[in-house]
């Protein structure tokens, strides 16, 4: 009786295990999934997958490098990666600056002031493959090392903003973005009358967040020299006075400059990828 009683239980834990193993093999398999950041441009936005992003390995951590969300594929809209001229190919990314923003909202800029990401600055930056965490690890040869702020968790958006550069007697080097600076309204180049913001509002607001205040100051600013000049290096041969300066505008629908001096008209003076204002004693 015994050993019948064992027989059986033997057959039922055999038919119980056939089963289990045929459920198993019947389950799917579950799909595998993926982070996701979103990278937004002007009005418009493209959520990016990691699963075909490339990867590296930092620290025995699996990241994928930031500019490799910045492409032409990536970015909405026109936000060229690259533009050509005649015989060269140039970089169009270095015209903007990178917001990286947390799930909780958090940013470098947003909470602590600081500036946003400069394209070289993204370059030396990764997010985690796994938790979106975004580093910098400092690169002492190159002296990079910027602020524990930008290391920002579990980051959820990448915003391009375009910003010029201002060069100040070659040595003083600062941006601003475009977004938030105040405009007015001139006539564009089709007659027509366009939101634009004056070059010269870029030394007004360094003048009031204090920027090398004994530089660039009321004082003089009528007395210094000014340039404006193109990611290829093109614009004006010769310098501006500060009242031709005040003349110039970038309008923000056409995207370019534009000067109402009759005197200032040629192409030097219109330029698509401006990336910097330079102006000296």
């Amino acid at each position: 009786m015994f050993k019948k009683m064992i027989r059986v239980l033997g057959l039922s834990l055999l038919v119980i295990s056939v089963f289990t193993a045929c459920s198993d093999d019947d389950d799917p398999a579950s799909p595998t999934t993926y982070e996701s950041i979103f990278v937004h441009w002007m009005n418009d936005s493209t959520e990016v997958s990691f699963k075909n992003m490339t990867t590296t390995d930092l620290n025995s951590e699996t990241v994928i490098g930031l500019q490799n969300f910045i492409t032409d594929a990536n970015v909405p809209q026109d936000a060229d990666a690259t533009f050509f001229t005649a015989v060269d190919e140039y970089e169009a990314r270095q015209l903007y600056a990178y917001h990286i923003i947390g799930e909780d909202g958090f940013s470098a800029s947003g909470v602590k002031g600081y500036p946003n990401n400069t394209w070289y600055e993204l370059g030396k930056g990764y997010i985690n493959f796994e938790s979106r965490d975004v580093s910098f690890p400092d690169v002492p040869e190159e002296n990079f090392d910027i602020a524990g702020a930008y290391n920002v968790k579990e980051t959820r958006h990448i915003a391009i903003k375009r910003k010029f550069d201002m060069v100040c007697n070659d040595t003083i080097n600062f941006f601003y973005e475009l977004d938030g600076m105040p405009t007015v309204e001139v006539v564009n180049f089709d007659g027509v009358n366009e939101n634009a913001i004056a070059l010269t509002s870029f030394f007004a607001k360094a003048v009031e967040d204090s920027i090398n205040i004994g530089v660039i100051n009321d004082n003089n600013l009528p007395s210094m020299m000014f340039n404006i000049r193109s990611a290829d290096d093109w614009g004006p041969s010769t310098e501006l006075t500060w009242t031709q300066l005040q003349t110039g505008y970038w309008l923000t629908k056409s995207l370019k400059t534009i000067f109402t001096d009759p005197a200032l008209t040629g192409g030097a003076y219109k330029l698509k990828y401006l990336e910097k204002i330079t102006a000296h004693e």
